[in-house]
């Protein structure tokens, strides 16, 4: 009786250690992925905040401002102008970026932003260890700011097509989608960063380096200009996987940091972001 007692004890421990260990395997955070969606937002706020505050109709002219050495030529014929950007070195957010953005826009839009376009190509662009190819395209709208009725918000809406992100061992990561960026306060005081606020929604699908196909969404993600992160403060994003896995990220409650939860099968974790740790 006694042994069959110990043999059903055993048998439950393990069975439990099992179960636990399972459990455990379900829960484990492809932080990968989710730090590479991040980022993909990160690098597209950063590319419309460079935009908003080099993108002039004035004169022709090449600039080296920080990391950044910045040539601009305007095309009176088309109406449009040019800026290459191109990055070499660390940034002020102590985050090495190399590669370029090619940013094309519509003569006019800083002053009279409604019903202009916008045009902006990642040419290996690098942010930390991650490499951003391809091309978004935004119209410009000018609406009424959704947290102050009083002012006047430019919204930036895209199409994201085939855009992707190359990790140092070369696998590759893809999206596709939708995002509008707000520019809550900050746009028509060009001369001023501090003011700099932006909204950020959108509606993506992609294919993670491992292969696996997921549907992320942001909801009102903000970025603060004067945080120097291109990182969100406030806001959440979803990131549901084909096999019924489904992280909900929280930014936290507006403080200027990195630090990001990220919530599945109930269990929450904390993390810092940092897109140079391997």
């Amino acid at each position: 009786m006694k042994k069959t007692i110990l043999g059903l004890i055993t048998i439950l421990t393990i069975s439990s250690f099992l179960f636990f260990t399972s459990c455990k395997k379900e829960s484990k955070i492809d932080k990968e992925t989710v730090e590479a969606v991040i980022d993909a937002d990160n690098a597209s706020a950063e590319g419309v905040v460079l935009a908003q505050e080099n993108a002039t109709q004035t004169k022709d002219l090449m600039i080296t401002n920080g990391c950044r050495t910045i040539t601009r030529t305007i095309d009176l014929d088309s109406m449009k102008g040019t800026l290459v950007i191109e990055f070499n070195g660390d940034c002020e957010d102590g985050i090495p970026r190399s590669g370029k953005m090619i940013i094309v826009w519509d003569l006019g839009w800083r002053l009279h932003p409604d019903g202009k376009g916008l045009t902006i190509t990642y040419e290996n662009f690098t942010r930390g260890r991650r490499i951003f190819n391809g091309t978004i395209s935004y119209t410009a709208d000018v609406v009424v700011d959704t947290t102050n009725a009083d002012s006047l918000a430019v919204v930036l809406t895209a199409n994201m097509r085939n855009f992707s992100i190359t990790f140092p061992d070369s696998t590759t990561f893809t999206i596709s989608g939708t995002r509008t960026i707000e520019y809550v306060s900050g746009f028509f005081t060009f001369w001023d960063k501090s003011d700099d606020i932006l909204k950020i929604n959108a509606n993506i699908e992609g294919t993670n380096r491992n292969g696996e196909h997921f549907v992320s969404v942001s909801n009102d993600l903000i970025i603060k200009r004067d945080c120097n992160y291109f990182f969100p403060v406030s806001g959440t994003k979803t990131i549901s996987f084909d096999d019924g896995r489904t992280y909900l990220i929280d930014f936290g409650d507006g403080s200027c940091d990195r630090i990001y939860t990220v919530t599945v099968d109930g269990q929450t974790q904390t993390f810092e972001f940092d897109p140079t740790e391997d």
